[in-house]
């Protein structure tokens, strides 16, 4: 579509009004440039991680082409929530990229497969987890909680929380899950 723009704009005689109406195009934001096609704002989104930037045409937010960056590519198999950061941007016509942002997607661990065909049946029964009675397998963790489920069909553990920190830029607060295989089944009749 770039190209299509540039050539209406240089060899086809069109104005910017123009090219902006005949192809729907977004004229509304304010954005400095050093000509009239600077004034075009190109559909959807770009995003990389700093590895390879894929636009994303369709897409009607910055943090929607983040998460379809995420959903889109192989971030391999780990037992723990991480994290990956995704800078977006759009463009005008003449390339210039305006509406920069950042946006810091969680990559979610696989829940493992249960060894019972019925699947997972998650509890926090506190004769097994600990804690306080009334609120069994949570405790506080710096700013946020941490908590502690099982399975009662295979013993797998589920740990999670609300202050978790990326390692690559020490960012806290975040949400995160994790599973050990295997962690309780010596806490009752698992095989």
């Amino acid at each position: 579509m770039k190209t299509r723009i540039i050539a209406m704009l240089e060899e086809g005689g069109f104005s910017v009004a123009d090219v902006a109406d005949e192809l729907c195009l977004d004229t509304s934001g304010d954005h400095d440039g050093g000509g009239d096609s600077d004034a075009v704002l190109l559909d959807g989104w770009t995003a990389d991680d700093g590895n390879c930037a894929v636009e994303y045409p369709d897409a009607k937010s910055g943090l929607d082409a983040a998460r379809d960056y995420v959903d889109g590519g192989s971030w391999g198999e780990e037992p723990n929530t991480t994290w990956v950061t995704i800078y977006v941007w759009r463009e005008t016509a003449s390339g210039k990229r305006v509406d920069e942002e950042t946006h810091k997607i969680p990559i979610e661990p696989t829940e493992p497969e249960c060894s019972d065909r019925a699947g997972h049946d998650w509890s926090c029964d506190h004769e097994v987890v600990g804690g306080l009675r009334e609120n069994p397998g949570v405790w506080g963790d710096g700013g946020g909680i941490r908590w502690t489920e099982f399975c009662t069909r295979c013993g797998c553990g589920k740990h999670g929380g609300n202050w978790g920190q990326d390692p690559t830029d020490g960012e806290q607060g975040l949400a995160w899950v994790r599973y050990v295989v295997g962690e309780f089944t010596d806490e009752f009749d698992v095989e």
